[in-house]
C-alpha cells in the first residue's frame, strides 16, 4: 500500500463498485474498462469477447532510440495515472 498512487486507489474502488453493480444488474461475461481520466462515468462495461487475446501496444511514436526509450508523450500519458514521481538519485563513489 505504500507504493500505490492516489489514482490507483480511486480506480480500484471505482472498478470494484462498478463490478458489483453490474453483477447485481445481471451483467455477465463483461469486464469493467476504465475510461480516460476526466470522463464523466469513468468506466464502461466491455464484453470479454472483445478484449480477450487483444494487445494494445504503446504507440510507435512514443518509443525513442535513446538511453531512456520513452519521451514526453509517454510521460504526459502516465503522469495523471501515477501522480508525482519521487526523484531517484544514485550516488556513485569510487
Amino acid at each position: 500500500m505504500t507504493q500505490v498512487s492516489a489514482q490507483d486507489q480511486k480506480d480500484a474502488e471505482l472498478v470494484g463498485r462498478a463490478g458489483v453493480r453490474a453483477l447485481a444488474a445481471g451483467e455477465t461475461e463483461k469486464m469493467v474498462s476504465l475510461l480516460p481520466i476526466g470522463t464523466e462515468s469513468g468506466y464502461e462495461l466491455v464484453p470479454l469477447s472483445e478484449v480477450s487475446d487483444a494487445e494494445r501496444p504503446l504507440p510507435a511514436e512514443w518509443i525513442l532510440d535513446a538511453a531512456i526509450p520513452v519521451g514526453d508523450r509517454f510521460f504526459n500519458y502516465v503522469k495523471p495515472l501515477v501522480g508525482e514521481l519521487t526523484p531517484y538519485f544514485v550516488r556513485y563513489t569510487n
